[in-house]
């Protein structure tokens, strides 16, 4: 079934697609994985664009303030009743609402994201598993290793080498 993007910048997903198109000739070692990393690339542009004339729900617009915080506080101690602050209404109230609206409670939700910041370090950086844990704000190494494991199923060293094997 089609699906329609209104994209303010065309000419940046236009681009995308043509860098994409030029790589796969090329056929470099690498060109799968780079194309699939491109690909989600232009599926992220597209997302994005179509997220900024997307009008959330009452509700979801209710816990957009804690939704903000958390993206950008990830690494800090964050607490339920810090959240409902920021949301203007009541921590109980808040924790049933973000709960129906995102299918998870405030907290697993900080920690999940936790996780896939570390998995972008995990990828893209050298720095150690300790230093990994200590930026996404979860500075014992054996509670980071313990907690990455619970929501990926692999260790966060395992998880390292198997998405960079030349390593």
């Amino acid at each position: 079934e089609p699906i329609a993007f209104s994209v303010k910048s065309g000419e940046a997903v236009l681009k995308m697609f043509k860098a994409l198109e030029y790589k796969r000739n090329l056929k470099s070692p690498m060109v799968e994985l780079e194309s699939i990393r491109d690909t989600y690339s232009v599926l992220l542009a597209l997302t994005q664009a179509a997220f900024e004339h997307y009008i959330p729900s009452e509700k979801q617009q209710k816990i957009t303030p804690a939704l903000e915080y958390i993206s950008q506080h990830y690494h800090e101690n964050i607490t339920n009743d810090c959240l409902a602050e920021i949301s203007g209404i009541s921590t109980v109230y808040f924790r049933k609402l973000f709960s129906s609206v995102m299918g998870t409670s405030p907290i697993v939700y900080a920690r999940r994201l936790r996780i896939e910041k570390a998995k972008d370090y995990l990828i893209n950086t050298n720095i150690t598993i300790h230093e990994i844990g200590t930026l996404v704000g979860i500075p014992n190494t054996n509670h980071f290793i313990r907690l990455f494991q619970k929501y990926t199923g692999t260790t966060p060293l395992r998880y390292r080498l198997d998405a960079c094997p030349f390593l």
